[in-house]
């Protein structure tokens, strides 16, 4: 019992591993996953109450979330998308109230 791999394992491998090859890309399973929509106008933001829903992901918890404008400032700081245009606050302005989004 060494630790080779006989021949019609690795064939079994091969045809498992060929056969998901063929099913073709999945592409991108998280929709909206930048927070890009709703589109915010530039320097503002979007309040999302719980229960409700915004492209993809339905808002929970005891709060609201804002999805942001990238370009979002607030006593003189600035506030950047990580990545996108968009990024999401998850306690939205001015409240501490605990919220999330999900899909």
């Amino acid at each position: 019992m060494g630790g080779r791999i006989g021949l019609g394992h690795r064939l079994a491998v091969t045809g498992i591993l060929g056969a998901l090859g063929k099913a073709g890309p999945a592409g991108n399973l998280i929709v909206n996953g930048g927070f890009e929509q709703p589109a915010v106008q530039q320097g503002r933001y979007l309040n999302v109450p719980v229960g409700q829903a915004f492209d993809g992901w339905e808002v929970v918890g005891t709060g609201i979330v804002s999805p942001i404008s990238g370009d979002y400032a607030q006593d003189g700081i600035r506030f950047v998308a990580h990545g996108g245009k968009q990024w999401l606050d998850m306690t939205g302005p001015g409240t501490n109230q605990p919220a999330s989004a999900r899909r």
